[in-house]
This record gives structure tokens, C-alpha cells and sequence, in this order.
């Protein structure tokens, strides 16, 4: 059978980069036919397979990267390229003091994925909030890196009252229309 194998490349900075080659060195089962005219013969050497060395070799190339555009970059943008979708959701609008509840951020699309880390939180000082609890599920294949990164926040709140939890922007450059895209979470009220 054929394998394929992606290696996807992130670039950190614009100009011409380099981009090495490799070398695979691997072997190839290679079905045997029988010299002889006899069907007979054909018939039983079907099953006898040969290993083959193979040696594959990608020549180093250059790549041109360019500059993300400063024309309508967003003062919260932070690196994210690619195609993304941004929801937040909140385990529920009211609870009791020192009762839990769960702030959750997801991000998903396909981008540079790996590297796109949750906008900056800012929670009311009377609740307390742990580091959240990362989940993620990105694969890698020949249109590049896909999946789903999301945040879960345990909040606690310490004393009673109405909070707000503020709405929150995410933003990134979608290269294929060439421009910035920013969507907002909604704001949650805590009884």
C-alpha cells in the first residue's frame, strides 16, 4: 500500500525561509512472477513477495513567506491564522455561595491550531477561578491542522450578589479571503 505523511510547517517570522529535505530510507514488498510459461507455475507464485530497499529523497526548497497585513489588524489579535469558530458557555446563571460552576471557551477550525492560545479573562474579584482544564482534539492531514482546543474554567463564587461576566473578542487572519475576522462571546449575568 502507499503511506502518506504530512509534516506541516508553522512559519514564526515573513521572508524567505528554508525548508530542509529528508531522506526516507524504507523497504517495498515486491510480488515475484514466475519466469515460466505454466499457468500451474503463476498460479502458486502469487504469494511470493521480495523486499526491495526504496530511498526517497525531497530536495530542500525556499519558501516566500509574507507579511500578516497591519491594515485592519485587531488590537486583540494575537496569531491566529486560519478558519476558527468561538463560543463560550457558562454551566449555569445562577448558583450558591461557594457552589461551582463552569466557564467554558471553545475554539475550533483549521489554522495553526496548536499555537492559538484563549483570549486574557478577566472574572469579577469575588470569584475565585482555577487554571482551566485544557481539552484538545487536532488532527493533521493533507489540508493542514484541524480540531477543537477548549477551556474549562472552575469558578467559585465566595460571595452572594449579581455579577457580570464580561463578553470577550477573538480574532485571526483567514488567509484564503485575505483579511481579519473577530467574533464575540456573549456576556453572562451570575445570580
Amino acid at each position: 500500500g502507499l503511506k502518506h505523511y504530512f509534516i506541516i510547517r508553522f512559519p514564526q517570522r515573513a521572508g524567505a525561509l528554508p525548508v530542509a529535505g529528508c531522506e526516507v530510507n524504507t523497504v517495498a514488498q515486491v510480488q515475484m512472477r514466475s519466469r515460466s510459461r505454466n499457468l500451474f507455475d503463476d498460479f502458486f507464485d502469487l504469494g511470493r513477495m521480495r523486499q526491495v530497499p526504496l530511498d526517497l529523497k525531497a530536495t530542500p526548497m525556499t519558501v516566500n513567506v509574507k507579511e500578516l497585513p497591519e491594515t485592519g489588524k485587531p488590537a486583540d489579535f494575537s496569531g491566529a491564522v486560519g478558519n476558527y469558530k468561538f463560543e463560550t458557555t457558562l454551566s449555569g446563571k445562577e448558583a450558591k455561595t461557594d457552589e461551582p460552576i463552569t466557564y467554558t471557551l471553545k475554539i475550533s477550525g483549521a489554522g495553526n491550531l496548536k499555537f492559538v492560545d484563549a483570549p486574557v479573562l478577566k472574572f469579577p474579584p469575588e470569584f475565585e477561578v482555577y487554571d482551566p482544564k485544557i481539552k484538545e482534539s487536532i488532527s493533521n492531514g493533507a489540508a493542514g491542522m484541524s480540531g477543537i482546543k477548549q477551556y474549562d474554567y472552575l469558578i467559585i463564587p465566595r460571595q452572594p450578589g449579581d455579577y457580570t461576566i464580561e463578553e470577550k473578542t477573538f480574532s485571526w487572519f483567514d488567509p484564503t479571503a485575505g483579511k481579519y475576522f473577530t467574533t464575540q462571546s456573549p456576556e453572562f449575568t451570575v445570580k
